[in-house]
């Protein structure tokens, strides 16, 4: 008894970051090549099954006729009249049996022993990637900045010491009579005398030299520091400089972190895309594998066209060749969802750093959408909370206050510091007599500690003046780049906004061609069963049903890719939570001969009647 026979197949396009796979590629290669690919069984006599007709007379010699057309007519390529082979070039099933890799090895069937991530698993191990804790380290940058501002009163204590050949100095007490009889005592120092047996002259040069072997070492130790009491708020302009500076890099983090959230939902929608692809691509692998031993010749035969069943025997000699092509085809978009697939998992990888269990794979089975928790809202209030929380728009606005701030500084600078000035010194010299000496300049032993009120003031007023121009007009830029970034994340969050719209459409309406086109896949199939067969309006109805198909993979795999975007442009999760069905990890079972639900895939078998 003859089966009815139909199937899938598939190609697909795309990207590895942002997937958008146009699955309209191949058009269903399992398909255009194969006019055979559904055959109707005629109707049985009793009405309740199929059997095979018997052959007329004249069905035969029509066959007889065209066959002999084939053999006579004009030559076809030599390959047109080979026999087929039951099993395609090992290059293209080598495509289609890959062994399952390695564990660290993301291209092809993954092991099944290695951990399977959630997508919020995920996401939360990437938020400690390596971009994360670059800016993470910035913050701490910058609050160390924030420390020394706070610190910005405490002196600055410049001190030096200097060791080196020192003077021999001699003193002597001598008491002397005054004019009115009383005495007194005076000390008198001198310095060595040279070889002439006079006094060397310390005070210059030469005689400083003449008496170094008597010199020993001399010792200055010296300290300096200012004290501020009054900087007319340029301490306090400083401190909030700093602040603000601490706050911009949280930001900073704030907004690399959701970032990468996003990368993560875009390359996890397009490794599901890239496996849905795979999927559709293997079954119309298997149908081409079908139709391949149909029409190769049995074991022991000499000539495969005289060889052939009865319905095999009425197919066109060139519909192997077609045949053939279609594997080549599906083969090649096969490798280009491998490499995708690869891609989409390595970023993933990457993404989620060394925290992850390495060689991870992910939970879902199915590409199913995501949407928006209380449904879709209009698009000013999206757009009203990316101003308010969007780390970058918090940040045009901190810039603001930045100049804002500095411009503040640069006018304070005209004024004068007030502070409290202290000096600190001492001295010491191994040769020199201990007891200071009154009458010699230059004393070699001697301490000081200095208290005074001091005024610095740089009177550099035309510098000061450009540098209030030039913070002025930082400030008016600062202005001017805010509402320049306003406008831009309007537009940013108005194209997430009609972007998800635009995916739900094209999965709704995706999700109805669909059906209707199945519905037209089934009525072909009964004008077969009832003698009236068309094999090429069956093969494009088939054709229509899988591109519908893909286009509803595709806008699932944008519509999720959209919530993501708008959720980074507006700076919140907007996504409903995921209930926990959707993320089992077995595949979707197969269904027969009948359109499954729209957030899962449709495969087509060859189904045999009953009875």
């Amino acid at each position: 008894m003859p089966r009815r026979r139909s199937g899938r197949g598939a190609a697909l396009r795309g990207q590895a970051s942002a997937p958008a796979w146009g699955l309209r590629g191949l058009l269903a290669a399992a398909f255009f090549a194969a006019p055979w690919a559904v055959q109707a069984a005629p109707p049985a006599e009793d009405g309740t099954g199929t059997q095979e007709a018997p052959e007329g007379p004249e069905e035969s010699a029509d066959a007889d006729a065209e066959a002999g057309a084939v053999r006579v007519g004009t030559p076809e390529p030599e390959q047109s009249t080979q026999a087929p082979e039951s099993l395609p070039p090992r290059e293209l099933r080598e495509i289609f049996e890959i062994p399952r890799g390695s564990r660290n090895d993301p291209y092809g069937p993954r092991p099944v022993d290695v951990p399977r991530l959630s997508r919020e698993q995920i996401g939360r191990y990437a938020l400690d990637n390596p971009y994360v804790e670059a800016s993470k380290a910035r913050v701490e940058a910058m609050e160390a900045q924030a420390r020394k501002a706070n610190w910005a009163w405490f002196p600055v204590i410049q001190a030096s010491a200097f060791v080196s050949p020192g003077v021999s100095i001699q003193c002597d007490d001598v008491t002397l009579q005054q004019a009115n009889g009383d005495s007194f005592d005076f000390q008198w120092c001198r310095p060595p005398n040279d070889s002439s047996g006079e006094p060397v002259d310390v005070q210059t040069v030469r005689g400083y030299l003449q008496q170094l072997n008597q010199a020993g070492i001399a010792v200055r130790l010296q300290a300096d520091f200012v004290v501020p009491i009054y900087t007319f708020g340029k301490l306090k302009t400083v401190k909030e400089l700093a602040a603000v500076g601490v706050a911009l890099t949280k930001l900073e983090v704030e907004a690399t972190r959701q970032e990468s959230l996003k990368r993560v939902a875009e390359a996890y929608a397009g490794l599901l895309l890239a496996r849905e692809s795979i999927r559709i691509l293997d079954e119309g692998w298997r149908l081409l594998q079908r139709e391949r031993k149909k029409m190769a010749p049995k074991s022991g035969a000499e000539d495969w066209e005289s060889d052939l069943d009865g319905d095999a025997a009425q197919s066109d000699p060139k519909d192997f060749i077609r045949l053939e092509v279609g594997e080549i085809e599906i083969a090649r978009r096969m490798r280009e969802a491998r490499k995708m697939e690869a891609l989409a998992l390595s970023a993933l990888w990457t993404l989620a750093g060394d925290a992850a269990p390495p060689g991870f794979d992910i939970a879902d089975a199915q590409l199913r959408p995501r949407t928006l928790e209380g449904g879709l809202k209009p698009l000013a209030h999206y757009q009203e909370l990316a101003a308010e929380n969007r780390p970058e728009a918090k940040a045009a606005s901190g810039f603001v206050e930045v100049r804002k701030k500095q411009e503040k500084l640069a006018r304070r600078n005209f004024l004068p510091d007030l502070g409290l000035a202290v000096s600190a010194r001492y001295g010491w010299a191994s040769a020199a007599q201990i007891e200071p000496a009154l009458y010699y300049t230059g004393r070699p032993n001697f301490s000081s500690v200095t208290v005074a009120l001091g005024l610095r003031w740089n009177l550099d007023f035309h510098n000061k003046a450009f540098e209030l121009q030039q913070a002025a007009a930082e400030r008016r830029r600062a202005d001017a780049q805010r509402e320049a970034a306003g406008r831009l994340l309007a537009l940013e969050v108005e194209r997430a906004y009609r972007d998800y719209r635009a995916a739900v459409d094209d999965a709704e309406f995706a999700a109805m061609a669909r059906d209707k086109s199945w519905q037209l896949v089934v009525t072909e199939q009964q004008r077969s069963t009832v003698g009236d067969p068309d094999f090429d309006e069956l093969r494009k109805a088939l054709v229509a049903w899988a591109e519908y198909e893909f286009e509803h993979f595709e806008a699932l795999q944008a519509q999720n890719v959209a919530l993501a975007k708008l959720e980074r442009a507006t700076g919140v999760v907007l996504a409903a939570s995921e209930p926990s069905a959707q993320r089992a990890t077995k595949a979707p079972a197969a269904a027969t001969n009948s359109p499954d639900s729209a957030n899962s895939s449709t495969t087509l078998t060859e189904t045999a009647p009953e009875g």
